[in-house]
């Protein structure tokens, strides 16, 4: 009900933007060693105008008997004629897992050569603890290829931890693709003692969005999750988008 009732507030929105898209979408994660799998149905919009590019979402996550509902909203703000401010933000109403509070801050570059960078900063609360996490991200297009390389500084409770990611994209059509993307580091927890433990995260995704007609296009995911020793995580995502 609570997503429905987001949908219609948002309809008059559409108005104002030149582009934009709505999207539906089911995840579900299976968990190894005997832990609860996860299920999140989620609705997301953006609205592209002359400036800026506003976008949201609104999710129903549920695992074991957690149930949160994040709200995220975002947006980028054109403040020079290659650059422009992005910020974001997340709030989740009595969590059980997700964080209580997100807030994101970068810049988006473009550089010559088809470059982008963008540097930003993170900050993210749950109930019990706070992270911060400094971050930067390169792309370079070439053709009809995208080429990412994001690198991450993560710090809880005193502790560093690093993270990296690498994904190419390959725009077949207009704006179908198919993707496929790697990601490792470090994942931090803190347990009820307060110590801070690290474990190696290994994930390996691979993803495509294809059109079924002008307006129309079915979207896709499936990932692998290694957290070290501890648990092995596999997904499959699947949505729908609309264009207008």
């Amino acid at each position: 009900m609570k997503t429905l009732i987001c949908c219609i507030c948002c309809l008059p929105l559409t108005a104002l933007a030149d582009t934009g898209w709505v999207e539906l979408s089911g995840d579900y994660q299976h968990y190894s060693k005997g832990l609860s799998s996860a299920q999140t149905f989620s609705v997301a919009g953006s609205l592209k105008q002359a400036t800026r590019t506003l976008y949201g979402e609104v999710s129903d996550y549920q695992r074991g008997e957690a149930h949160d509902a994040p709200i995220q909203v975002g947006a980028y703000q054109s403040v020079t004629a290659t650059g422009s401010l992005h910020v974001e933000g997340t709030w989740t109403a009595n969590p059980l897992i997700k964080p209580k509070h997100q807030a994101y801050l970068g810049w988006y570059q473009s550089l010559p050569g088809g470059w982008t960078v963008e540097p930003g900063y993170q900050w993210t609360s749950y109930e019990t603890v706070s992270v911060e996490k400094a971050s930067v991200v390169f792309e370079k297009y070439v053709g009809a290829y995208r080429f990412v390389y994001g690198a991450g500084q993560v710090s809880l409770a005193g502790d560093t931890a690093f993270n990296h990611r690498l994904q190419a994209d390959w725009f077949y059509r207009d704006q179908d693709k198919l993707s496929a993307g790697f990601a490792f580091g470090d994942d931090q927890e803190v347990l009820p003692n307060g110590q801070v433990i690290q474990t190696p995260v290994r994930n390996y995704f691979v993803a495509g969005a294809h059109s079924l007609s002008p307006t129309w296009q079915l979207l896709w995911q499936l990932q692998h999750t290694d957290q070290g020793d501890i648990f092995r995580q596999q997904g499959a995502r699947l949505g729908i988008r609309h264009q207008f």
